[in-house]
Order: structure tokens, then sequence, then C-alpha cells
């Protein structure tokens, strides 16, 4: 796994701002160094299992059929997760490894007229590669 993005924004900035520079930055830049451009690459972004559905499989089936969609295509297979272990679990039996992560602390962002607590989110970038 290589080192964790650290990015960086004035502090003049909004704070959704600063947010959306971090999370979408680094989707950006996990792509850049985790997709190569000679395979053509399917992403596999939120998919949810049913909390009553959760330990049957469901998540590692989705991710199955993703993975056959991306080889039947020759194509590589990106996911980004949130901390999930089961998601990063069933990605892990279908061939992804994790090449990235982010850690947020969403509180740094919210809005401070709130007694609300968002507390530490983490992405998970995983990636696959192509298999023929």
């Amino acid at each position: 796994m290589s080192d964790p993005v650290i990015a960086t924004q004035p502090a003049t900035a909004y704070a959704l701002e600063r947010l959306e520079f971090i999370t979408s930055g680094h989707m950006s830049e996990t792509l850049d160094r985790a997709c190569q451009p000679t395979h053509p690459t399917i992403y596999c972004i939120g998919l949810h299992v049913d909390p009553q559905s959760q330990g049957l499989g469901v998540g590692t089936t989705m991710v199955r059929w993703a993975t056959e969609f991306a080889d039947s295509r020759n194509a590589a297979a990106w996911a980004h997760l949130s901390d999930s272990t089961a998601g990063i679990k069933a990605c892990e039996k279908n061939g992804f490894e994790e090449v990235n992560t982010v850690t947020v602390d969403l509180d740094e962002y919210a809005t401070k007229d709130t007694n609300k607590r968002w507390g530490i989110y983490t992405h998970h970038c995983m990636y696959r590669p192509p298999h023929a």
C-alpha cells in the first residue's frame, strides 16, 4: 500500500470546499496512480447491502459480478469504499488490493452551530488489475 494522500488547501477556502478538494483530489490522485491508460477500467462506487441482508454473501456476490463484468472486457476494476470491514473483505475475496486511504475528521468541516459530531471517516481505494 502506498503512503496516504496528503492534501492541502489554503486556509481561506470554505470548509466544504476544502473537504471536496481533499476527497475529490484523493480519488483523482489514486486513479492516476492505480489505473493504467492501456486498459479500460470499471468503477465500483456506492455498493451497499441492506443491514438485514448483511452477512449473507450479498456484498461478495455484487463485487464478484462486477469483477466478472470487468474480466469479460479485459478491464481493471477500482473500488472506492467507506471504512467498512465487510466491504473491504468482499473486495479482497475478489482480487482487489488496497492502494490508498484518506482519513478525514469530518468535525473539522461541519458547521460550528451544532453540537452534532460527525467523527472520523476513512475512504479506502482498492484496485484489481485486468484478468483476461
